[in-house]
């Protein structure tokens, strides 16, 4: 009776340990598939990672070839005189459109047209009532905004009797109640008539 009673208490034992055995190896597997799920999402990451970083990179190399090719095509006196001019009234232009207070900013209209033509000031000012305009500036007033320019680059690609073509590059500011600003980057292609003393044609380039 007692040898029995043993060789059964060992059969269950060995049921017991083989159960553990099953578990055992279960926490195994699932311990595998979570390393191996952590692995590829750190590869996964650092993959990401890199590939903004390079993004990143490419778009700095960008922006230097460009100016560095762009500076580059200053070839003679008579193309810097002219990417002179144009700078002058482009500039002008652009800082009527992106340098205003709310003392200021209803008058952009009549002030931009001396600098381009009517549909261009149109596309980037608006052609809204002068009291609309009123009423925004009123808005940025009690709301302390600002608008300004930071800095800005001209590149001339061509340049003939009339017309100077070039890439115009430039950083604005706009800061809300005393706050720090945000920062925006912004490049155009840019037309100037040295003839009509106008901007003909402003189109955005993507820098991203």
């Amino acid at each position: 009776m007692a040898g029995n009673q043993y060789t059964r208490q060992i059969v269950e034992l060995r049921k017991k340990q083989k159960q553990l055995y099953i578990i055992l190896g279960v926490l195994a597997t699932l311990l595998i598939v979570v390393i191996a799920f952590c692995s590829w999402k750190v590869v996964a990451v650092n993959k990401e990672n890199k590939s903004l970083k390079a993004e990143k990179a490419q778009q700095v190399k960008y922006i230097k070839n460009l100016q560095e090719n762009r500076v580059a095509k200053y070839s003679s006196a008579t193309i810097n005189h002219r990417a002179e001019i144009a700078k002058g009234q482009i500039d002008s232009f652009f800082y009527v459109i992106n340098n205003w207070t709310g003392d200021n900013y209803a008058s952009r209209y009549s002030r931009a047209k001396k600098y381009a033509d009517t549909e261009i000031v149109n596309k980037y000012i608006g052609g809204g009532s002068q009291k609309d305009a009123e009423q925004q500036a009123e808005n940025f007033k009690a709301n302390k905004m600002t608008s300004k320019v930071i800095s800005t680059n001209w590149y001339t690609e061509e340049s003939n009797s009339s017309l100077v073509s070039g890439l115009y590059l430039i950083k604005t500011k706009v800061k809300v109640d005393g706050d720090k600003g945000t920062y925006s980057t912004q490049m155009f292609q840019v037309n100037y008539n040295l003839t009509e003393k106008k901007v003909i044609s402003i189109d955005p380039v993507s820098i991203n």
